[in-house]
């Protein structure tokens, strides 16, 4: 499907009876898009409705298939396209792509680890976008953390680079982003780490670095006490570990 897309913002019968009937076919594919509520990547599905269709969306267009008398199957056939082409956001839950499951565990993760460190969020914001005081555009942030009395924002940014190390200029660009966003602080999640010009700008700027992957069971930390490591080879699921210098803080994959 070569054709984009175009989401709608007034949800009401009058607009949809106004549209052609490809175009109410992809509408109503993208509301049941927009309210599929899967378990799995929760945090981004949240934010997904948030931003998508409203709940009445689906009745809607419901009731102008109806009175169309446009047959559902049509509208499950291109469903089923769109998830197993890999255009949807229903595909990349059932089967998310590897970068996707870093940003997902990393952002519970660093949810975890902040309210551990007795900050009360008050809103928690998964791919947020936020629109900038110098740019005045939106900017895309992967974790958008608050927290009330005094007002605190927090900017996170997860990348899993399957290899080398986060470079100073991508540095440079985050610490860009925090000032347009005017954030209070910036962390950066990744799995391999970061040069040293990455790291003496980000002790500069008073950016917080981080690193985040799977704990190798067979190759357990050596800083794991014993009965860490026992839980970790019956462990079922992945085990995470976030670092910060020398402090590690474990996290089971949910």
């Amino acid at each position: 499907m070569n054709r984009k897309i175009k989401r709608i913002n007034n949800w009401n019968p009058d607009k949809l009876k106004t549209l052609s009937e490809e175009d109410f076919i992809d509408t109503f594919v993208l509301a049941i898009e927009d309210r599929t509520n899967l378990k799995h990547g929760d945090l981004a599905i949240d934010n997904k409705i948030k931003r998508g269709a409203p709940p009445e969306s689906t009745d809607l267009c419901l009731k102008e298939a109806e009175r169309r008398k446009i047959p559902l199957a049509l509208v499950a056939e291109k469903l089923v396209k769109r998830a197993t082409a890999g255009k949807s956001f229903i595909s990349n839950l059932m089967a998310p792509p590897n970068w996707r499951k870093f940003e997902i565990n990393a952002a519970k993760a660093i949810i975890k680890w902040v309210e551990i460190d007795g900050i009360k969020l008050n809103k928690i914001d998964f791919d947020a976008r936020i629109v900038g005081k110098i740019t005045k555009s939106e900017r895309q942030v992967d974790l958008w953390l608050e927290a009330p009395n005094p007002r605190q924002t927090l900017a996170v940014e997860c990348k899993d680079y399957e290899s080398g190390l986060v470079s100073v200029e991508k540095m440079e660009a985050f610490h860009t982003k925090l000032t347009d966003i005017a954030a209070n602080k910036g962390l950066y999640v990744t799995k391999n780490g970061y040069q040293r010009s990455a790291e003496a700008t980000a002790e500069y700027y008073g950016i917080v670095l981080l690193t985040f992957d799977v704990v190798d069971k067979n190759k357990p930390p050596k800083d794991l006490n014993e009965k860490q490591r026992l839980e970790l080879s019956l462990a079922q699921g992945n085990l995470w570990c976030l670092r910060h210098k020398e402090s590690a803080w474990y996290f089971s994959e949910t």
